[in-house]
């Protein structure tokens, strides 16, 4: 189990936003802060295979091993596209619109006309905003 809820069952869509992001405390991403962001979507994209490797090794994070389970959500991330956010968006978002900006945004005198499902705008997986 995530801080956020249930890990997802092995047919189910695994998206960083709903189910790796939790998975690393902020004791995790203190400890990894000096090399990358584990909060962060590019960061552990990029990083993905060399992380996988660690938490598999039970090497990450310094504290103690994953159990196997939350290991094999990072494995079956990576294997089915490293997925930025879920299908419909959660959180914030209802019916795929956002009616205010979330609260952390790049700074920016006017809102963008598209938000990504991680609080930034961005392009690719993106949701209107709300009129």
């Amino acid at each position: 189990m995530t801080e956020t809820g249930e890990l997802p069952g092995p047919d189910q869509p695994v998206s960083f936003a709903t189910h790796i992001r939790p998975l690393f405390r902020e004791r995790d991403r203190g400890a990894m802060s000096w090399a990358f962001d584990l909060g962060s979507y590019d960061d552990v994209r990029t990083q993905a295979e060399t992380i996988l490797g660690r938490l598999a090794a039970g090497e990450m994070p310094c504290d103690g091993a994953w159990p196997a389970e939350r290991v094999e959500v990072f494995r079956q991330w990576a294997r089915t596209g490293m997925q930025p956010c879920p299908g419909p968006p959660a959180g914030n978002f209802r019916h795929g619109v956002m009616p205010t900006a979330p609260a952390r945004r790049r700074p920016s005198r006017t809102p963008p006309a598209t938000w990504h499902c991680l609080g930034w705008p961005a392009s690719g997986s993106t949701v209107r905003t709300g009129d």
